[in-house]
């Protein structure tokens, strides 16, 4: 069994997390969370792939997923798509990052950022 979900009102992580705990281990997502449903008027997007590895990685379920490389594919995604993604992993950046490391992050989106708005 494999499982699909939307994150229209941030309940998508809640959902792959009670799925897990009944014992489902094959889920869908799309890096950035891009997608939406034509037969569900608001749908915002699926569940961002990043966000599902970054969250049973630190549950210390492995995935075998580089995360930096599924967040640089997510990054180039929003470059690519030229607007915003909504997971906040995007933003924040790792959980157990330094100071350091999560401003280098937020340097290296805002560098993307202004690249893409100069082409």
């Amino acid at each position: 069994m494999a499982l699909h979900f939307h994150n229209t009102r941030g309940t998508g992580l809640a959902n792959l997390y009670a799925a897990l705990q009944l014992g489902v281990t094959n889920f869908d997502a799309s890096v950035g969370g891009i997608g939406g449903c034509p037969y569900a008027p608001g749908a915002t997007g699926n569940i961002a792939t990043e966000e599902v590895v970054a969250m049973v990685e630190d549950m210390g379920i492995s995935t075998g997923i580089n995360l930096s490389a599924l967040l640089d594919a997510a990054s180039f995604a929003q470059l690519v798509l030229a607007k915003q993604l909504r997971p906040t992993w995007l933003r924040a950046g790792p959980a157990h990052s330094t100071d350091l490391e999560r401003r280098h992050f937020a340097d290296q989106l805002r560098a993307a950022a202004a690249d893409s708005a100069a082409d």
